[in-house]
């Protein structure tokens, strides 16, 4: 905890009373009195309730415990701010997902040395920052322990490389920085993608969900052919076979050609029939 001394200077004496060095008479301002706070207004239903889910939801875990430097002439040594040291440590282990003491040593020397300064002194409150980003990713083993540091690591460099972006004066700085978060932006979205992977085993799950089939239509799901009607059978045609409703149209025109009209032709040659174009059972392309 950090005491303030509020230092008075000594006032000038003023040659009259009531009346500044100056020779001038000074007036008493008058201020106006404080307006007293009001009240607190009752909560609705809707709001306690959502109060009441967010302690629900922060009981489900328990709270992470601070972590603290000891400064001894240039080293640091790291402790939890917590009365029982051994409870302190199962639960950043939980958090962490992590069993091995060595491997958590390691990721907090690491995550201590991105908030060191120049000096190698760990600021704490960043240092527990970062801590809370990665036990909030809720790890589960080794490997999504070092990714939920690395992106807490990226992330912190993001907001660097803002930071900069913001006071940066000439064009070439201010592409740099760009460059710099858009890179950062694709690792972070890759690391993502990298812990759901992981989480998933690489399983792939498809679902298809609200198909309808008209009477008439075919759904083809899995290699199998539905029709409208209910009935399902194996599609054991190929792509180059004529289909049925060639087939059927074909048989069509045949009819037609068949009571077709004859039309009288230009000269002496004759009525001839009106050539219809048939159907040879090929698919027209595109």
């Amino acid at each position: 905890m950090r005491t303030t001394t509020a230092v008075r200077r000594p006032r000038a004496k003023s040659s009259a009373a009531g009346s500044s060095p100056g020779g001038k008479r000074r007036t008493k301002v008058q201020r106006p009195a404080p307006v007293p706070a009001s009240p607190a207004r009752p909560r609705t239903p809707e709001q306690q309730a959502e109060v009441d889910e967010f302690y629900q939801r922060r009981g489900r875990r328990p709270a992470l415990p601070a972590v603290k430097a000891e400064i001894a002439g240039r080293v640091a040594t790291l402790s939890f701010d917590h009365g029982d040291k051994e409870l302190a440590g199962v639960r950043v282990f939980n958090s962490m997902g992590l069993t091995d003491g060595f491997v958590l040593n390691g990721l907090l020397c690491e995550l201590s040395t991105l908030t060191s300064g120049k000096d190698g002194v760990p600021n704490v409150e960043r240092l527990n920052y970062l801590l809370g980003l990665a036990a909030g990713l809720e790890p589960r083993d080794t490997t999504e322990a070092m990714l939920a540091v690395q992106m807490a690591a990226t992330h912190k460099a993001m907001i660097k490389a803002a930071e900069r972006l913001k006071s940066s004066e000439f064009i070439v700085q201010y592409d740099s920085y760009v460059g710099a978060m858009n890179k950062l932006a694709r690792t972070f979205a890759l690391q993502v993608e990298a812990l759901k992977k992981h989480r998933s085993s690489g399983e792939q799950c498809i679902r298809v969900q609200h198909v309808h089939v008209n009477e008439g239509g075919q759904a083809i799901v899995a290699g199998k052919v539905s029709t409208g009607g209910g009935g399902t059978q194996k599609n054991e045609r190929q792509p180059h076979e004529p289909t049925d409703g060639c087939e059927r149209g074909a048989a069509v025109l045949r009819e037609i050609e068949a009571h077709a009209l004859a039309l009288p032709s230009p000269g002496d040659a004759g009525p001839e029939r009106v050539p219809l174009p048939r159907c040879d059972g090929r698919r027209p392309l595109g």
